[in-house]
């Protein structure tokens, strides 16, 4: 039987444009004619989930939510990092209100006072950016993308992972009856992990490797293995190319003017983007 209240269910309330536009998802997600995706708002369960933050770090939490707010994306495993920001800040802004509070301090009477931005202005300066990046070294062509929600979520498991052993060293370090081989293994251990989740994270940032003669390698283990062998020179160009490929394309900086009556003085501060800074802001 039809449920007499489903005309009364949360609707799509904003629309906004990716940063990518979708480009590089293997199952486009299904826009406008405009080329913008609807955000609904948050419901109770996916709210939840922003009230534990460390939930948000294992993968499927963080899934939950954006197969839940943008259901027009198909596949939230493929979601390119820089569309992640844009898709919770323009959830937040109908889930809770248009304006958000951050802290920012005076650089001339080193007050620090909260002030708000309006969410919707912050949305539509979004800088788009689909341009194919390709470089080259020592003669491959090397085609690059942002990487997915999915790497970036599976590095941070491993980062945390790290984040426990280097923590049981630590207690380890100046225990003067310590096991000498099991402190050997565990600080193997922590380089094995560190090493596999930047792997795992340059690797797909790279979509394809064309090789002198044409041969277009796209095969995730062959290129697994060609960073794994690869110089630090080669991986410093990665890392770096990777760097401006994830950016979401917001405003990195906000005009304020101080409320100190003293002083009255307008400067730009920063802020930093990130799941909690999403929803635990306010």
């Amino acid at each position: 039987m039809k449920n007499p209240l489903i005309d009364y269910y949360r609707e799509k309330e904003i629309y906004v444009k990716l940063p990518t536009k979708g480009t590089w998802y293997k199952n486009k997600p299904n826009l406008t004619p405009d080329g913008e995706l609807g955000i609904l708002p948050m419901t109770l369960k996916d709210e939840m989930l922003f009230k534990i933050p460390d939930s948000l770090y294992n993968g499927e939490s963080m899934y939950e939510v954006i197969r839940s707010i943008a259901p027009d994306i198909v596949d939230p495993f493929e979601v390119s990092i820089p569309d992640v920001d844009v898709i919770l800040l323009a959830s937040r802004a109908i889930s809770s209100n248009e304006e958000m509070t951050v802290d920012a301090r005076c650089p001339v009477c080193k007050k620090t006072a909260s002030y708000s931005i309006n969410i919707p202005s912050m949305l539509s300066k979004v800088i788009v950016n689909t341009e194919e990046t390709e470089i080259e070294i020592r003669k491959l062509k090397i085609r690059l993308r942002p990487n997915t929600l999915a790497a970036v979520t599976a590095s941070s498991i491993q980062s945390v992972e790290n984040n426990r052993i280097l923590h049981i060293l630590s207690l380890k370090k100046n225990d003067e009856n310590r096991d000498h081989a099991e402190f050997k293994k565990l600080m193997e251990k922590s380089l094995e992990v560190a090493t596999a989740a930047t792997i795992g994270l340059l690797a797909d940032n790279v979509a394809s490797i064309e090789l002198p003669d044409g041969t277009i390698v796209d095969n995730i283990e062959n290129i697994v293995e060609w960073i794994v062998n690869s110089d630090s020179a080669t991986i410093n160009i990665l890392k770096k190319h990777a760097v401006k490929l994830n950016d979401n394309g917001l405003p990195k900086s906000f005009p304020f003017t101080c409320d100190n009556d003293e002083c009255n003085h307008t400067f730009e501060s920063g802020i930093e983007f990130n799941p909690t800074f999403f929803f635990i802001a306010k």
